[in-house]
């Protein structure tokens, strides 16, 4: 899927974890905020992704490993889901509903990119990408449904759980 497409779902999953911990309005942002920087992170593997280009040394990492390898993987959510819940959230003294934010948000890149392909899921055991290609990264169901479909929700979403 497109950076955009991972942004949308990202900030959707984000809002949906500070509605589920009643956190208002300032926390809906926070969580949508979450959510989008955490579902862009997945592609920090791929030299073209917005994400590589942003960051300083954000190349090196396409450098060294596979798209949609070690990053896109069941154990890179659950090494993400203990530094946030280990280190991050407390650290920077989050609230509990930040963390569920961030992890949903990285979970629903590898979601989508199962729909676009597939994934490694159980990276480094099983090397063969997992998934169903429904959707073509960049393609015209991308572009004219699933993109706008997923705007709207967070529209309605934000509006709703305000």
């Amino acid at each position: 899927m497109l950076g955009r497409t991972h942004l949308v779902a990202g900030a959707i999953a984000g809002e949906a974890m500070a509605a589920a911990g009643h956190a208002g309005l300032l926390g809906l942002a926070v969580g949508a905020a979450l959510g989008m920087g955490s579902a862009w992170l997945p592609d920090i593997d791929m030299a073209g992704a917005g994400i590589s280009r942003a960051l300083p040394l954000g190349r090196l990492p396409s450098r060294l490993l596979k798209h949609r390898g070690p990053t896109h993987s069941l154990g890179a959510l659950a090494l993400y889901a203990l530094l946030w819940s280990r280190w991050a959230g407390p650290a920077f003294h989050f609230a509990p509903y930040a963390v569920g934010a961030a992890v949903a948000g990285y979970a629903t890149h590898l979601v989508l990119d199962a729909l676009s392909g597939g994934v490694e899921w159980l990276w480094p055991l099983f090397r063969r990408p997992v998934g169903v290609r429904m959707v073509r990264t960049g393609g015209a169901l991308e572009r004219s449904a699933v993109y706008p479909v997923l705007l709207a929700v967070l529209f309605w979403c934000s509006w709703r759980w305000r």
